[in-house]
């Protein structure tokens, strides 16, 4: 067996050890609820970009994710 195999063998191991990894959500927004009075956008007055916090894609035909149940979400253009 080569020095690179015992040292991948032994990583492998090490990293099966560790178990699961959990993680600390940093931002959850529901979409479902409208809180736009609660964002802000920045505009410098010379771009023309609309910003909708509480779009309702199914306007346009999008329907709900598979497993989900809105249809609303974020849009800028």
């Amino acid at each position: 067996m080569t020095q690179f195999s015992r040292t991948t063998l032994s990583a492998l191991g090490i990293v099966a050890c560790i178990g699961p990894v959990s993680a600390a959500s940093l931002y959850v927004q529901n979409f479902e609820v409208d809180d736009s009075a609660n964002w802000t956008s920045n505009d410098s007055g010379t771009s023309d970009i609309l910003v909708d916090y509480f779009y309702d894609y199914s306007a346009i035909g999008v329907s709900s994710a598979p497993g989900g149940s809105g249809t609303t979400g974020f849009a800028s253009s």
